[in-house]
Protein backbone atom coordinates (compact mmCIF):
# COMPACT_ATOMS: atom_id res chain seq x y z
CA UNK A 1 0.00 0.00 0.00
CA UNK A 2 1.40 3.30 -1.03
CA UNK A 3 -0.64 6.23 1.31
CA UNK A 4 -0.26 9.95 0.32
CA UNK A 5 -0.81 12.45 3.11
CA UNK A 6 -0.77 16.52 3.14
CA UNK A 7 -2.05 19.02 5.15
CA UNK A 8 -3.35 22.78 4.81
CA UNK A 9 -5.16 24.22 8.20
CA UNK A 10 -6.39 27.33 9.22
CA UNK A 11 -9.65 28.84 11.02
CA UNK A 12 -11.26 31.66 9.31
CA UNK A 13 -12.44 34.48 10.99
CA UNK A 14 -14.32 36.39 8.03
CA UNK A 15 -14.84 39.36 10.58
CA UNK A 16 -11.33 39.60 10.96
CA UNK A 17 -9.59 42.86 9.84
CA UNK A 18 -6.16 41.21 9.38
CA UNK A 19 -5.71 38.37 6.58
CA UNK A 20 -4.29 35.02 7.07
CA UNK A 21 -0.71 35.96 5.55
CA UNK A 22 1.70 33.72 4.48
CA UNK A 23 4.01 34.44 7.20
CA UNK A 24 1.31 33.02 10.01
CA UNK A 25 1.07 29.90 7.88
CA UNK A 26 5.34 29.89 8.51
CA UNK A 27 5.42 30.93 11.47
CA UNK A 28 2.60 28.67 13.17
CA UNK A 29 3.30 25.27 11.13
CA UNK A 30 5.26 23.66 8.22
CA UNK A 31 6.83 20.54 7.80
CA UNK A 32 7.96 18.04 4.74
CA UNK A 33 8.43 14.59 4.21
CA UNK A 34 7.18 13.54 7.62
CA UNK A 35 9.51 15.73 9.80
CA UNK A 36 6.22 16.00 12.29
CA UNK A 37 7.91 13.14 14.40
CA UNK A 38 10.97 15.11 14.77
CA UNK A 39 8.72 17.39 17.39
CA UNK A 40 5.75 16.80 17.61
CA UNK A 41 2.58 19.14 18.18
CA UNK A 42 -0.31 19.80 17.85
CA UNK A 43 -1.09 20.66 14.13
CA UNK A 44 0.68 17.65 12.85
CA UNK A 45 -0.59 15.18 15.43
CA UNK A 46 -2.91 13.63 12.64
CA UNK A 47 0.19 13.43 10.41
CA UNK A 48 1.76 11.65 13.45
CA UNK A 49 -1.00 9.20 13.72
CA UNK A 50 -0.80 8.64 10.12
CA UNK A 51 2.77 7.75 10.05
CA UNK A 52 2.85 5.22 13.32
CA UNK A 53 -0.02 3.36 11.35
CA UNK A 54 1.79 3.12 8.36
CA UNK A 55 4.67 1.79 9.96
CA UNK A 56 2.67 -0.88 11.75
CA UNK A 57 0.72 -1.93 8.91
CA UNK A 58 4.04 -1.57 6.61
CA UNK A 59 2.65 0.30 4.53
CA UNK A 60 4.57 3.03 1.96
CA UNK A 61 3.73 6.15 3.59
CA UNK A 62 5.21 9.88 1.38
CA UNK A 63 4.28 12.73 3.20
CA UNK A 64 3.87 15.49 1.46
CA UNK A 65 3.57 19.86 2.48
CA UNK A 66 1.83 20.45 5.70
CA UNK A 67 0.52 23.72 6.73
CA UNK A 68 -1.27 25.58 9.45
CA UNK A 69 -1.76 28.77 10.70
CA UNK A 70 -3.14 30.62 13.42
CA UNK A 71 -7.03 31.87 13.16
CA UNK A 72 -6.96 35.27 11.57
CA UNK A 73 -9.04 37.09 8.67
CA UNK A 74 -9.79 35.72 4.79
CA UNK A 75 -6.55 34.13 3.49
CA UNK A 76 -5.16 35.98 0.21
CA UNK A 77 -5.86 33.94 -2.85
CA UNK A 78 -2.45 33.59 -3.82
CA UNK A 79 -1.47 32.28 -0.21
CA UNK A 80 -3.94 29.21 -0.59
CA UNK A 81 -3.67 28.62 -4.54
CA UNK A 82 0.30 28.51 -3.66
CA UNK A 83 -0.23 25.80 -0.73
CA UNK A 84 -2.76 24.09 -2.66
CA UNK A 85 -0.21 23.83 -6.03
CA UNK A 86 2.48 22.70 -4.45
CA UNK A 87 0.99 19.74 -2.89
CA UNK A 88 -0.99 19.00 -5.89
CA UNK A 89 2.60 19.04 -7.65
CA UNK A 90 3.97 16.94 -4.85
CA UNK A 91 1.45 14.20 -5.17
CA UNK A 92 1.14 13.99 -9.40
CA UNK A 93 5.02 13.34 -8.99
CA UNK A 94 4.16 10.21 -6.48
CA UNK A 95 1.60 8.97 -8.18
CA UNK A 96 0.24 5.70 -8.41
CA UNK A 97 -1.03 5.51 -4.47
CA UNK A 98 -3.48 3.35 -3.28
CA UNK A 99 -5.16 6.28 -0.66
CA UNK A 100 -5.19 9.82 -0.19
CA UNK A 101 -5.21 10.80 3.82
CA UNK A 102 -5.90 15.06 3.92
CA UNK A 103 -5.56 16.65 7.63
CA UNK A 104 -7.58 19.66 6.84
CA UNK A 105 -9.81 21.85 9.36
CA UNK A 106 -13.08 22.80 7.26
CA UNK A 107 -13.76 26.87 8.01
CA UNK A 108 -10.57 27.97 5.47
CA UNK A 109 -12.14 31.07 3.78
CA UNK A 110 -9.60 32.38 1.30
CA UNK A 111 -10.27 35.29 -1.84
CA UNK A 112 -12.57 33.64 -4.36
CA UNK A 113 -12.94 30.48 -2.45
CA UNK A 114 -15.27 30.37 0.23
CA UNK A 115 -15.28 26.07 0.48
CA UNK A 116 -11.40 25.77 0.62
CA UNK A 117 -11.45 22.48 1.27
CA UNK A 118 -14.14 21.49 -0.63
CA UNK A 119 -11.92 22.72 -3.72
CA UNK A 120 -8.78 21.41 -2.46
CA UNK A 121 -10.24 17.93 -2.35
CA UNK A 122 -11.70 18.21 -5.66
CA UNK A 123 -8.32 18.91 -7.30
CA UNK A 124 -7.08 15.72 -5.42
CA UNK A 125 -10.01 13.66 -6.58
CA UNK A 126 -9.62 14.88 -10.48
CA UNK A 127 -5.40 13.93 -9.91
CA UNK A 128 -5.86 10.65 -8.21
CA UNK A 129 -9.01 9.90 -9.92
CA UNK A 130 -12.08 7.74 -8.64
CA UNK A 131 -10.96 4.42 -7.60
CA UNK A 132 -8.46 5.60 -5.13
CA UNK A 133 -10.20 6.71 -1.82
CA UNK A 134 -9.70 10.06 -0.44
CA UNK A 135 -10.09 10.05 3.28
CA UNK A 136 -10.32 13.43 4.65
CA UNK A 137 -9.87 14.58 8.98
CA UNK A 138 -11.66 17.87 10.00
CA UNK A 139 -12.24 20.04 12.47
CA UNK A 140 -15.98 20.16 14.10
CA UNK A 141 -15.88 23.81 13.23
CA UNK A 142 -16.72 23.27 10.01
CA UNK A 143 -18.85 24.49 7.33
CA UNK A 144 -19.41 21.16 6.17
CA UNK A 145 -20.74 20.97 2.36
CA UNK A 146 -21.85 19.31 -0.44
CA UNK A 147 -18.76 19.74 -2.21
CA UNK A 148 -16.78 18.22 0.53
CA UNK A 149 -18.98 15.13 0.96
CA UNK A 150 -19.14 14.44 -2.64
CA UNK A 151 -15.13 14.17 -3.12
CA UNK A 152 -13.92 12.47 -0.65
CA UNK A 153 -14.85 8.72 0.20
CA UNK A 154 -14.89 9.19 4.11
CA UNK A 155 -14.85 12.02 6.45
CA UNK A 156 -14.31 11.96 10.04
CA UNK A 157 -14.73 14.74 12.43
CA UNK A 158 -13.15 15.47 15.77
CA UNK A 159 -15.69 14.90 18.19
CA UNK A 160 -14.24 16.42 21.59
CA UNK A 161 -14.45 20.45 22.08
CA UNK A 162 -11.75 20.80 23.84
CA UNK A 163 -9.90 18.74 20.81
CA UNK A 164 -8.43 15.83 22.76
CA UNK A 165 -9.15 13.05 20.20
CA UNK A 166 -7.51 14.48 17.24
CA UNK A 167 -5.35 11.60 16.70
CA UNK A 168 -7.99 8.61 17.93
CA UNK A 169 -9.94 10.57 15.02
CA UNK A 170 -6.89 10.37 12.51
CA UNK A 171 -6.11 6.39 13.40
CA UNK A 172 -10.16 6.02 12.66
CA UNK A 173 -9.37 7.17 9.26
CA UNK A 174 -6.79 5.70 8.37
CA UNK A 175 -8.00 2.03 9.47
CA UNK A 176 -11.07 2.61 7.70
CA UNK A 177 -9.91 4.38 4.18
CA UNK A 178 -7.30 1.80 4.60
CA UNK A 179 -10.19 -0.88 4.41
CA UNK A 180 -12.23 0.93 1.48
CA UNK A 181 -8.60 0.56 -0.20
CA UNK A 182 -7.60 -3.14 0.11
CA UNK A 183 -11.33 -4.30 0.51
CA UNK A 184 -13.29 -2.30 -1.67
CA UNK A 185 -14.95 -1.11 1.72
CA UNK A 186 -18.09 0.83 -0.04
CA UNK A 187 -20.13 3.43 2.04
CA UNK A 188 -23.14 5.69 1.94
CA UNK A 189 -23.32 9.05 3.96
CA UNK A 190 -26.00 11.25 4.97
CA UNK A 191 -26.09 14.90 6.29
CA UNK A 192 -28.59 16.37 8.64
CA UNK A 193 -28.95 19.82 8.66
CA UNK A 194 -29.42 20.75 12.39
CA UNK A 195 -30.48 24.46 11.43
CA UNK A 196 -28.38 26.07 14.37
CA UNK A 197 -25.43 28.05 14.95
CA UNK A 198 -23.63 27.94 18.19
CA UNK A 199 -20.63 26.77 20.63
CA UNK A 200 -21.13 23.52 22.09
CA UNK A 201 -18.45 22.36 24.60
CA UNK A 202 -18.50 18.61 24.88
CA UNK A 203 -17.50 18.51 28.48
CA UNK A 204 -20.47 19.90 29.46
CA UNK A 205 -24.23 18.63 29.77
CA UNK A 206 -26.20 18.72 27.78
CA UNK A 207 -23.63 17.75 24.74
CA UNK A 208 -21.39 15.46 26.77
CA UNK A 209 -24.21 12.84 27.33
CA UNK A 210 -24.78 13.65 23.22
CA UNK A 211 -21.12 12.39 22.27
CA UNK A 212 -21.34 9.59 24.35
CA UNK A 213 -24.36 8.45 22.69
CA UNK A 214 -22.89 9.10 19.39
CA UNK A 215 -19.88 6.67 20.39
CA UNK A 216 -21.48 4.01 21.81
CA UNK A 217 -23.73 3.84 18.44
CA UNK A 218 -20.76 3.73 16.54
CA UNK A 219 -19.50 0.62 18.20
CA UNK A 220 -22.63 -1.27 18.71
CA UNK A 221 -24.26 -0.65 15.56
CA UNK A 222 -22.98 -2.56 13.00
CA UNK A 223 -24.19 -1.08 9.95
CA UNK A 224 -22.83 2.52 11.55
CA UNK A 225 -18.85 3.36 9.88
CA UNK A 226 -18.85 6.58 11.68
CA UNK A 227 -20.99 9.59 12.96
CA UNK A 228 -19.42 13.04 13.00
CA UNK A 229 -20.71 16.07 14.63
CA UNK A 230 -20.31 19.10 12.95
CA UNK A 231 -20.72 22.28 15.25
CA UNK A 232 -19.82 24.69 12.48
CA UNK A 233 -17.79 28.10 13.02
CA UNK A 234 -19.63 31.16 14.06
CA UNK A 235 -17.20 33.56 12.56
CA UNK A 236 -17.47 32.42 9.13
CA UNK A 237 -19.44 34.02 6.94
CA UNK A 238 -20.20 31.25 4.59
CA UNK A 239 -23.57 30.07 2.96
CA UNK A 240 -22.54 26.96 4.58
CA UNK A 241 -22.42 27.97 8.02
CA UNK A 242 -24.51 25.77 10.76
CA UNK A 243 -24.19 22.43 12.99
CA UNK A 244 -24.75 19.35 10.68
CA UNK A 245 -24.49 15.88 11.67
CA UNK A 246 -22.66 13.11 9.06
CA UNK A 247 -23.23 9.90 9.39
CA UNK A 248 -21.66 6.80 7.37
CA UNK A 249 -22.92 3.40 6.88
CA UNK A 250 -21.60 0.10 5.22
CA UNK A 251 -23.30 0.45 2.13
CA UNK A 252 -23.95 -3.82 2.19
CA UNK A 253 -25.58 -3.29 5.23
CA UNK A 254 -28.00 -0.25 4.24
CA UNK A 255 -28.29 -0.42 0.74
CA UNK A 256 -30.27 2.56 -0.21
CA UNK A 257 -28.46 4.60 2.55
CA UNK A 258 -31.93 5.29 4.62
CA UNK A 259 -30.35 4.17 7.45
CA UNK A 260 -28.02 6.28 7.39
CA UNK A 261 -30.32 9.65 6.92
CA UNK A 262 -32.67 7.96 9.65
CA UNK A 263 -29.97 8.06 12.13
CA UNK A 264 -28.60 11.37 11.11
CA UNK A 265 -32.27 12.87 11.28
CA UNK A 266 -32.90 11.63 14.49
CA UNK A 267 -29.75 12.86 16.45
CA UNK A 268 -30.01 16.13 14.48
CA UNK A 269 -33.49 16.49 16.08
CA UNK A 270 -32.07 15.71 19.25
CA UNK A 271 -29.57 18.05 19.61
CA UNK A 272 -31.67 20.74 18.45
CA UNK A 273 -34.36 19.62 20.84
CA UNK A 274 -31.72 20.80 23.86
CA UNK A 275 -30.37 23.77 21.69
CA UNK A 276 -31.14 26.41 24.64
CA UNK A 277 -29.39 24.45 27.41
CA UNK A 278 -26.10 24.99 25.21
CA UNK A 279 -26.50 29.01 25.11
CA UNK A 280 -23.00 30.38 26.25
CA UNK A 281 -23.01 32.60 29.56
CA UNK A 282 -20.57 35.31 29.06
CA UNK A 283 -19.87 38.26 31.78
CA UNK A 284 -19.17 41.62 30.86
CA UNK A 285 -16.13 43.32 31.85
CA UNK A 286 -17.59 45.31 34.85
CA UNK A 287 -19.27 42.22 36.58
CA UNK A 288 -16.00 40.73 36.56
CA UNK A 289 -14.25 43.45 38.62
CA UNK A 290 -17.25 43.41 40.78
CA UNK A 291 -16.70 39.73 41.50
CA UNK A 292 -13.04 39.76 41.72
CA UNK A 293 -12.94 42.76 43.98
CA UNK A 294 -16.00 40.94 46.19
CA UNK A 295 -14.26 37.82 45.99
CA UNK A 296 -11.24 36.25 47.97
CA UNK A 297 -9.11 33.32 47.33
CA UNK A 298 -8.90 31.66 44.03
CA UNK A 299 -7.92 31.45 41.71
CA UNK A 300 -10.75 32.06 39.61
CA UNK A 301 -9.83 31.00 36.03
CA UNK A 302 -11.13 33.60 33.26
CA UNK A 303 -11.35 33.49 29.82
CA UNK A 304 -10.69 36.47 27.36
CA UNK A 305 -13.67 35.00 25.28
CA UNK A 306 -13.87 37.69 22.58
CA UNK A 307 -9.72 38.19 21.69
CA UNK A 308 -8.88 34.36 21.86
CA UNK A 309 -6.91 33.64 18.44
CA UNK A 310 -8.18 30.54 18.57
CA UNK A 311 -11.14 32.13 16.78
CA UNK A 312 -9.53 34.65 15.23
CA UNK A 313 -8.38 37.36 17.84
CA UNK A 314 -5.20 39.69 17.62
CA UNK A 315 -4.65 38.10 21.12
CA UNK A 316 -3.89 42.11 22.34
CA UNK A 317 -6.58 43.08 23.43
CA UNK A 318 -6.25 45.22 26.85
CA UNK A 319 -9.75 45.67 27.94
CA UNK A 320 -9.64 43.48 30.60
CA UNK A 321 -5.84 44.56 31.85
CA UNK A 322 -7.36 48.19 31.92
CA UNK A 323 -9.89 47.39 34.31
CA UNK A 324 -8.10 45.11 36.62
CA UNK A 325 -5.57 47.83 36.90
CA UNK A 326 -8.12 51.01 37.44
CA UNK A 327 -9.70 49.17 39.90
CA UNK A 328 -6.23 48.46 41.85
CA UNK A 329 -6.72 44.45 41.94
CA UNK A 330 -4.16 42.53 42.61
CA UNK A 331 -2.24 39.00 42.54
CA UNK A 332 -3.46 38.48 38.99
CA UNK A 333 -1.61 36.91 36.16
CA UNK A 334 -3.07 37.24 32.32
CA UNK A 335 -1.44 34.87 29.88
CA UNK A 336 -0.83 36.16 27.06
CA UNK A 337 -0.65 39.29 25.16
CA UNK A 338 0.77 39.05 22.11
CA UNK A 339 3.23 42.18 21.45
CA UNK A 340 6.47 41.45 19.38
CA UNK A 341 7.63 44.45 19.86
CA UNK A 342 7.75 44.72 23.61
CA UNK A 343 8.98 41.15 23.27
CA UNK A 344 11.99 42.81 22.04
CA UNK A 345 12.44 45.90 24.14
CA UNK A 346 12.19 43.77 27.17
CA UNK A 347 15.15 41.43 25.67
CA UNK A 348 17.29 44.42 25.21
CA UNK A 349 16.98 45.87 28.49
CA UNK A 350 17.30 42.43 30.26
CA UNK A 351 16.05 40.82 33.25
CA UNK A 352 15.48 42.37 36.18
CA UNK A 353 15.26 45.68 34.42
CA UNK A 354 12.03 48.12 34.89
CA UNK A 355 11.20 50.26 31.72
CA UNK A 356 8.12 51.86 30.29
CA UNK A 357 6.07 49.96 28.18
CA UNK A 358 3.13 50.63 25.63
CA UNK A 359 1.71 47.06 25.80
CA UNK A 360 -1.25 45.45 23.70
CA UNK A 361 -3.99 47.74 21.83
CA UNK A 362 -2.17 47.52 18.17
CA UNK A 363 -4.79 46.19 15.87
CA UNK A 364 -6.91 48.84 15.87
CA UNK A 365 -10.32 49.36 18.21
CA UNK A 366 -11.15 46.02 18.74
CA UNK A 367 -7.86 45.66 20.39
CA UNK A 368 -8.59 48.54 23.28
CA UNK A 369 -6.01 50.94 23.96
CA UNK A 370 -2.58 50.50 24.89
CA UNK A 371 -1.40 49.66 28.23
CA UNK A 372 1.36 52.60 29.47
CA UNK A 373 2.91 51.39 32.40
CA UNK A 374 6.19 50.94 34.04
CA UNK A 375 6.67 47.04 34.07
CA UNK A 376 9.62 45.31 36.00
CA UNK A 377 11.25 42.86 33.85
CA UNK A 378 10.76 38.95 36.22
CA UNK A 379 11.36 36.38 33.45
CA UNK A 380 12.50 35.87 29.66
CA UNK A 381 11.91 32.96 27.70
CA UNK A 382 13.06 32.87 24.63
CA UNK A 383 11.06 29.21 23.07
CA UNK A 384 8.37 29.64 25.39
CA UNK A 385 5.91 26.19 25.01
CA UNK A 386 2.40 24.85 25.65
CA UNK A 387 1.11 21.79 26.43
CA UNK A 388 -2.27 20.41 24.80
CA UNK A 389 -3.01 16.86 24.52
CA UNK A 390 -0.27 15.61 25.33
CA UNK A 391 1.75 17.78 22.52
CA UNK A 392 3.68 20.68 22.48
CA UNK A 393 2.88 24.18 21.29
CA UNK A 394 4.91 27.04 20.49
CA UNK A 395 4.41 30.59 21.99
CA UNK A 396 7.51 32.19 20.61
CA UNK A 397 10.41 34.52 22.79
CA UNK A 398 7.77 35.58 25.89
CA UNK A 399 8.55 38.33 28.95
CA UNK A 400 6.75 37.85 32.15
CA UNK A 401 6.10 41.55 33.67
CA UNK A 402 5.26 42.27 36.91
CA UNK A 403 2.94 45.39 37.01
CA UNK A 404 1.37 47.09 40.31
CA UNK A 405 1.28 43.46 41.62
CA UNK A 406 0.07 41.51 38.57
CA UNK A 407 1.87 39.54 36.56
CA UNK A 408 1.80 39.79 32.70
CA UNK A 409 2.87 37.58 29.88
CA UNK A 410 3.79 38.89 26.73
CA UNK A 411 4.87 36.88 23.60
CA UNK A 412 5.75 36.86 20.12
CA UNK A 413 4.11 34.08 18.89
CA UNK A 414 0.19 34.39 18.70
CA UNK A 415 -1.84 31.43 20.04
CA UNK A 416 -4.66 30.70 22.56
CA UNK A 417 -3.66 29.52 25.81
CA UNK A 418 -4.74 25.60 26.32
CA UNK A 419 -2.73 25.05 29.89
CA UNK A 420 -1.03 26.35 32.99
CA UNK A 421 2.65 25.64 31.60
CA UNK A 422 2.51 28.27 29.75
CA UNK A 423 2.41 30.20 33.10
CA UNK A 424 4.77 27.49 35.45
CA UNK A 425 7.41 27.85 32.64
CA UNK A 426 7.54 31.63 33.33
CA UNK A 427 8.23 30.60 36.85
CA UNK A 428 5.48 32.04 38.38
CA UNK A 429 3.00 29.93 40.42
CA UNK A 430 -0.59 29.57 40.24
CA UNK A 431 -2.17 28.27 43.75
CA UNK A 432 -1.70 31.56 44.96
CA UNK A 433 -2.83 33.85 42.48
CA UNK A 434 -6.26 35.50 43.16
CA UNK A 435 -7.29 35.24 38.98
CA UNK A 436 -5.89 33.84 36.36
CA UNK A 437 -6.83 35.56 33.09
CA UNK A 438 -6.42 34.01 29.49
CA UNK A 439 -7.05 34.40 26.16
CA UNK A 440 -9.13 31.00 25.41
CA UNK A 441 -12.87 30.37 25.14
CA UNK A 442 -12.77 26.63 25.61
CA UNK A 443 -9.35 24.65 25.01
CA UNK A 444 -8.11 25.82 28.48
CA UNK A 445 -10.47 24.34 30.43
CA UNK A 446 -9.26 20.46 29.86
CA UNK A 447 -6.08 21.67 31.42
CA UNK A 448 -7.16 24.34 34.02
CA UNK A 449 -10.57 23.08 35.58
CA UNK A 450 -8.41 20.98 38.01
CA UNK A 451 -6.88 24.22 39.67
CA UNK A 452 -9.57 26.30 39.59
CA UNK A 453 -12.02 27.87 42.17
CA UNK A 454 -14.53 29.21 40.14
CA UNK A 455 -14.27 29.20 35.85
CA UNK A 456 -15.76 32.66 34.07
CA UNK A 457 -15.63 33.25 30.43
CA UNK A 458 -15.78 37.37 29.85
CA UNK A 459 -17.37 39.39 26.44
CA UNK A 460 -15.24 42.02 25.45
CA UNK A 461 -15.52 44.13 21.68
CA UNK A 462 -13.81 41.64 19.54
CA UNK A 463 -13.96 39.63 16.59
CA UNK A 464 -15.14 36.93 18.93
CA UNK A 465 -18.64 38.05 19.35
CA UNK A 466 -21.35 35.58 20.68
CA UNK A 467 -23.79 38.23 19.66
CA UNK A 468 -24.93 35.83 17.20
CA UNK A 469 -28.58 37.70 16.45
CA UNK A 470 -26.25 41.14 15.71
CA UNK A 471 -23.60 39.07 13.67
CA UNK A 472 -23.55 41.12 10.12
CA UNK A 473 -23.99 37.62 8.29
CA UNK A 474 -23.90 38.30 4.60
CA UNK A 475 -23.89 34.70 2.84
CA UNK A 476 -26.30 32.80 5.34
CA UNK A 477 -29.10 32.34 3.08
CA UNK A 478 -30.97 29.90 5.48
CA UNK A 479 -32.33 30.32 8.59
CA UNK A 480 -30.99 29.31 11.74
CA UNK A 481 -31.17 29.43 15.49
CA UNK A 482 -30.56 31.33 17.31
CA UNK A 483 -30.67 33.98 14.96
CA UNK A 484 -34.39 33.50 13.65
CA UNK A 485 -37.44 31.22 15.57
CA UNK A 486 -37.83 27.94 14.30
Amino acid sequence: MKVYAASIQTETNTFSPVPTSYEMFEETYKTFRGQDLINPNFWGAPMVAFQKLANFYEDTYVEGLCVAAEPAGTVPKKVYENYRDEILQDLKAQLPVDMVLLNLHGAMVAEQYDDCEGDFIAHVRQLVGNDIPIGVELDLHTHLTDKMMQQADLIIAFKLYPHTDVADRAEELYHFTRKIALERLDLQHACYDCQMINLFPTGISPVKEFIDQLIMLEKDDPKIISISFIHGFIWGDVSDLGAKILVYTEKKLDPDGLYAAKIAAKLGDQIYSVREQTRVNLLSVEALIAKLSQTKGGPIVVADFSDNPGLGGMGDATFILHAILDAKIGNVVFATIYDPSVVEEAYLAGLGKTIAISLGGKFGPLSGKPIQANATIKFLNPQLTQTFSELSLPLGKAVAFEINGNMIIVNALRSQIYAPDTITNMQISLSDKHAIIVKSSEHFRAAFASIASEIVRVSTPGVGNMDIKNIPYKNLKRELWPINKI
